[in-house]
Order: C-alpha cells, then structure tokens, then sequence
C-alpha cells in the first residue's frame, strides 16, 4: 500500500508541524517526532503521476486505484508549505497540492493554492509549470497571466484553451496540441517537466469534461446558444463543481422539482445562481422567490443575486415588517425579477393576496431544515405545504439543506414521488482538524477518527499576570485556565492572524460575559494588538460609529470595538449586523463573538471556531445544529482547513472519569454527521404522544381530538 500505517504516521507529524506554525511555537517545543515525513514526498509524487497517466491513457484500473489517495497526496503538499521547514520548495508544494485537489475534484482548495502562488511564480523560468498555473488562474481566479513567457507550442495551447472557455469551440485542436507538447517535454527528459506536463494535460481534460459550455446545454432546457451570451462574461461559471454538477444531472435546470442536501461550503450559491438562470434562459420562470428563514441570511442571499444577476433582472427584497410594501413589486413591468424574503413575511403576503402565488414561477427554500425550529418552524412548515399544495406543472419548487438525514422522507412528503432528490455523500465540505484545550496548557487534534488523537499543540496557553486594581490583594491571572471563555479568548489572540476567528457561545445572555471580560482584560493591562494589529483602523470606526449611536459609548459592544472583536447575534439591529458580516467578509476585523445565528446560515469566512460550550443552557447541543455550526469554518475556496476548537479543558481532562465519559462521548458523537437528528414535523409534535411517565401515556389522536372538540368552550380550563 501506498498510504500504509508509517505514512499515515508521517501524515499526522506534517500536519502536526504546520499546527505548530500557526500557533508559532518554538522550534525547540517541538514534540519529537518518530519518522521523517519529508520522505512522503516520493510517494505522493507518484500518486499524482500515475493518476494524471491515467486521465491521459483513460485507464480506468489505474483511475480507480489511485483517485481515493489524491486528497492525502493534497492535504500533504498544502501542511509541507504551511509547516515552513522547507521553504526553498514552496513554489512546487503549492503547484502540487493545487494539481493534486484539482484532480480530484476539490476546486476550492485547488483556488486557495492556486491564489498564494499566483504572485509568486513571474521569474520563474519553468515551461509546463507556468502553463499549468496559467489555466488553474483562468478557471479558478478568473485571471490571465499576463507575464507567461513560453514556447510557441505553449501559446498554441494557451489559445486553444481560452477558444475553448471562452468561445465555446470544440476541444480537438486543444488536445493534438497538448499531445504534441507532451511529446516535446518527454523528449527534454527533465524529470519536474515530464511530470508537470502530465499533471498539465490531465487538468486540461478534466476542465473539458466539467466545462460549462458542455454540461449546462445538456442538462438543462436552454440551448448553446441561450447560454452563449453568459458563458462568454467574464464571471460566469467556467466549470461546474461537483455540487452543481450533481444538481444538474438530476434535473433540476430542467424544472424538475428537487430537495437538494449538501454540505456546507461545497457551491450551493452557485448551484441556486444557476437554477434561477435555466429558469430564465428556459423561459419557464420571470419571478424567482428566495426564501430563507433569517434575515441576515436574507440580506445575503440579496447581495449575491445582485452581484450574479444584476443585468439580467431586478433583485427586490422584502422587510420583515408586517405591511403592504409588495404590491408594487408584484405588479412592476421588470421582465424578470428575483424576489428575497422570511417565511414569515412570505406568510403575511399570501394572507393578504392569495393570487400572488400565480405570479411566482420559481421558489426556492433555503435551510430546509428548520421545519422543526420551534414556532419559526411551524410557519415555515405551514408555508411549504401550502405553496406544494398550490404548486401547478409550470412552477417549480427547490428546497435546499446543509443537513437534512432523512432528505429522502422529506422529498417524499414534499413531492410525492414525483420530485428528485440531489445528494451525494461524497461530496464533502473542507477538511476539519478538531482540537480539544487541555488545562495542562496543550491542545490535542483529531482529523478523521475524533476516538484516536492525531497530534497535540504542546505548551499553547502561557498564564500571565494581570494589572491589580485599587484595594486588591490577590492576583489575577490570564487565562484562567478553568474558563473556556478565557481560553477562547487567550486562543483568538494567537490565531487571528492566520485568519478569521468566531468565538461562540450558546446563549444570547452570554454575549454581556463575554464582552464585560474583554473590557475587563484590557483595563487590566492586557494587550490586545494582536486584533487592532489585523484589523482594518478606519472600518473598525466606522462600526463603533454605529455602535455608540445606538448603543452608547459606554455599552460593551462599543468599547469592545476598539480592540478589534465585534458582536453578532440575533438581538443586534440588522444594519450593525450587516456591518459586522461586512466587515468579516472583507477581512477588516479578526474576530467576531456569535451566538447560533452563525449555525443558521450566515456565511461569514472563518479560519477558526472556538467553542465556549456544548450544552445551550441545560441541553446537548443539537447534532444537526452542531454539523451545521462547524461547517462554517473553512469556507471552499478561502481555506483549506478549519479548526474547531473545544475551550472547555473539563471535556478533554475529565474524558476517562466519572461523569466525565458521557460528556466525552457527547461531544465526539456531535462530530459524527450519521449522529445528526431527523428533521421532523414541528406541526406534528403538537399531537404526539405525551408521555408524562413509564405507566402514562396520553395518545397524541385523543389530545387533538379533545382540543378540537372543545376549542370554543370557556369552560375548559386553560
């Protein structure tokens, strides 16, 4: 075997070695490690080799031996470049890994790589490399590289691949040119150039094989020449990832109706880009309606339809107060419009204009999920059945989830055996390293199997001393190590500036701890340049600006702006919200504090999660609402990696005692996405079976049968 137990070893110390880097521990704290990982650099290489020989040679033994080992080869080159040990490679550690997660598939990693190395390679005077990292730029930065100086052979190629992507000309002459090229490298006999060219030339031929121009007139009611006009702007999809892919194949751009469950993170906002433009193309639908259960979401889904669609229709949404502002949108000459609004507010509009519903041709649910979402997920419910009972032939409904375990039943409630169902268990979202704080100042990470450690952080939290106040005898220390508040906080510092950090907490009254002890800290003596240090001074103003109008200046969100670290809930005012989304999006400001408003579909770009507690109150975290949480992290095509963080020491200490292994067994079970809950009916939990006892069990039919029967009597006590 090619990965066997001593390379998946030497796996572990390479990712190991590029934690240590992010938290810059010492060389001389390094833990001792067993083997050389450097040494997989020759297995790896022949991984790549050999699979993107078979692409070439269409060997499909060779394709299916060596397919599952591309991500391992991948994950290994993307840890040799973060690990910085060998820093005189990192031009060809970044090339690789970018070629390896594009073989199989993983685009978004492949666009993270491809981007650090984008600046990188101008004087570098390598053939079939620079070819290589000019079509990754093409098809994953939108970008040409203006300085690529190369061989005529290479310009032949250059031309005919841009034919291809951006005039949609048949691929032939691309791929005798790619073979005459092929043949000239191997004739040099420099061995990084024979096996760049074939890495070259196998991502050519998988470009072509996902290529818009192909797939999007197969798979969809619109000809080549409806989508000519778009397929030809500079923003348009050039290849569809294998989320889109997979929604296309099942349908969906022809109008079927579909529930559509995949991972976070994986291309979902594209896939519902082009589900309203097959609509439009088709002219099956002018009115496309988004909606989603959150406001912020809402405001999201917004400023993505207005980027992607800007000159093709008018992008209107609703507000969630409760009045008549709809009726001139409905009633507008705009030939086609997208329209973005809450269930609730959808509600309301139907109430009060029942025919509306004839006017929308194309709807859209997003976080299908939270159909048991308490009272949110009744009216949310209440809605969707009624538009699937009102729903004609020439409309079409698309519900879509991140985590939806009984997708199946749910198609088959929703639809009736008559919709499809778009999901693929392997499709995953960005690679997660789980990390587990210890209160002996380490922190342990576990990868593939959260059972088996993988590697541990050694010596990460350094306890100092903080500034007394008048009167005070006894010490204060930071962090102290029995509070995962302070543990996050200690961690965001160290992390911040690799890359967005959310600190979260179950619940919304946790927000005033939180921030109070950040004040607190900082009058203390502590120094928080490490977030002013990464964040942009002039935007972070701007938003204290916001905060001390509504807030005050002496509020703690106010004076927590200053150090860098801003609040994000569901009670905070939309416009400070959507400010503060703005300013993470953007990279303005490192860190952010979040209640589960950031589980519910808002997707802000973070690096790390920190996660203050398990339990919202007395309660588990929900499965479903945890995988939903930590597939914020990592975001496809920023990050390579996530880390999430438990800052909880007692969880990981206490593991093997007690009380203890239970709470260990709930969290790693929460990890686990076959763990996740059903999404049920919050309708039928009204008539459930109540069981008061193990002798008493009240039948969920008497109850409704009873309450229904004695709904208008003022007899019955309430």
């Amino acid at each position: 075997m090619i990965f066997g137990t001593r390379s998946n070893y030497m796996m572990k110390y390479q990712k190991a070695k590029a934690k240590l880097v992010e938290y810059n521990t010492p060389a001389e704290e390094y833990p001792h490690f067993a083997f050389n990982s450097n040494e997989l650099s020759l297995p790896t290489t022949y991984v790549i080799s050999k699979y993107a020989e078979a692409i070439i040679e269409n060997n499909e033994a060779d394709i299916k031996e060596f397919e599952p080992l591309l991500s391992r080869a991948a994950q290994y080159y993307d840890a040799a470049f973060n690990s910085k040990d060998r820093q005189e490679y990192d031009a060809d550690f970044l090339l690789s890994g970018a070629a390896a997660y594009f073989l199989s598939s993983d685009f978004g990693s492949s666009k993270v790589l491809t981007r650090k190395l984008y600046y990188d390679f101008e004087d570098k005077n390598y053939k079939p490399q620079l070819l290589l990292l000019n079509i990754y730029a093409y098809l994953l930065l939108q970008k040409k590289l203006s300085y690529v100086k190369v061989t005529d052979t290479c310009s032949k190629i250059n031309n005919a691949f841009l034919d291809c992507f951006e005039k949609g000309t048949e691929a032939s002459a691309l791929k005798s040119h790619l073979t005459d090229y092929r043949q000239e490298v191997y004739e040099n006999d420099d061995p990084d150039e024979v096996f760049f060219v074939d890495v070259l030339v196998a991502s050519i031929h998988k470009a072509i094989e996902n290529s818009s121009w192909l797939l999007l007139p197969a798979y969809s009611d619109v000809s080549l020449d409806g989508w000519e006009e778009y397929l030809k702007t500079k923003d348009s999809i050039k290849m569809l990832w294998p989320a889109q892919r997979l929604v296309a194949e099942k349908g969906v751009l022809r109008g079927e109706n579909a529930i559509v469950q995949l991972p976070t993170g994986v291309g979902k906002t594209k896939s519902i880009d082009l589900i309203i433009r097959a609509a439009f193309f088709s002219e099956r639908a002018n009115t496309a309606m988004v909606v989603a259960p959150l406001r912020a979401l809402c405001n999201e889904i917004t400023t993505d339809m207005h980027k992607s669609f800007r000159d093709v229709a008018t992008i209107n949404q609703f507000s969630d107060v409760l009045q008549n502002d709809f009726l001139a949108l409905f009633g507008s000459d705009a030939e086609k419009q997208i329209l973005v609004c809450t269930p609730e507010k959808l509600s309301y509009i139907i109430h009060h204009q029942p025919d509306i519903l004839d006017a929308i041709d194309l709807f859209l649910f997003d976080e299908g999920h939270m159909f048991d979402d308490g009272g949110r997920g009744v009216t949310y419910e209440l809605l969707v059945t009624h538009i699937r009972n009102e729903l004609t032939d020439n409309q079409q409904l698309v519900l879509l989830s991140a985590v939806l375990p009984n997708s199946n039943e749910i198609k088959e409630w929703l639809f009736q055996g008559k919709g499809v169902l778009a999901t693929d268990s392997n499709i995953l979202s960005t690679p997660k390293s789980i990390g587990f704080v210890s209160a002996h100042s380490d922190i342990h990470f576990y990868t593939d199997d959260p059972h088996n450690e993988d590697y541990y952080v050694p010596r990460v939290l350094q306890v100092s001393e903080l500034e007394r106040r008048p009167r005070e005898r006894n010490p204060r220390h930071f962090p102290d190590l029995s509070s995962s508040i302070d543990i996050a906080i200690y961690n965001a510092m160290k992390l911040c500036h690799n890359g967005g950090v959310a600190i979260y907490i179950g619940l919304q009254r946790s927000m005033k701890t939180v921030f109070n002890r950040l004040i607190e800290l900082s009058e203390r003596g502590l120094n928080f340049s490490a977030f002013t240090a990464t964040s942009n001074s002039e935007e972070l103003n701007k938003i204290k600006k916001h905060l001390e109008d509504y807030y005050g200046a002496e509020h703690y969100y106010t004076k927590a702006c200053s150090l860098g670290i801003l609040p994000h809930s569901s009670n905070i005012p939309n416009g400070i919200k959507l400010a503060v989304e703005s300013a993470v999006k953007n990279g303005y400001v490192p860190c952010v504090v979040c209640t589960s408003t950031l589980a519910q579909g808002v997707n802000i770009p973070i690096k790390y999660l920190l996660v203050t507690s398990i339990h919202i109150g007395q309660e588990l975290i929900k499965a479903r609402n945890f995988q939903n949480l930590i597939g914020r992290t990592a975001r496809s095509g920023i990050y390579t990696e996530g880390s999430i963080i438990i800052t909880d020491p007692k969880i990981y200490d206490g593991r093997t005692m007690g009380r203890g292994r239970y709470v260990w067994r709930d969290c790693i079970s929460l990890f686990d996405p076959n763990s996740s809950e059903k999404c049920s009916s919050s309708i039928l939990s009204l008539v459930k079976n109540l069981e008061v006892d193990y002798d008493t069990i009240y039948k969920g039919t008497g109850i409704a049968k009873y309450i229904l029967q004695n709904f208008d009597n003022p007899n019955i006590n309430s």
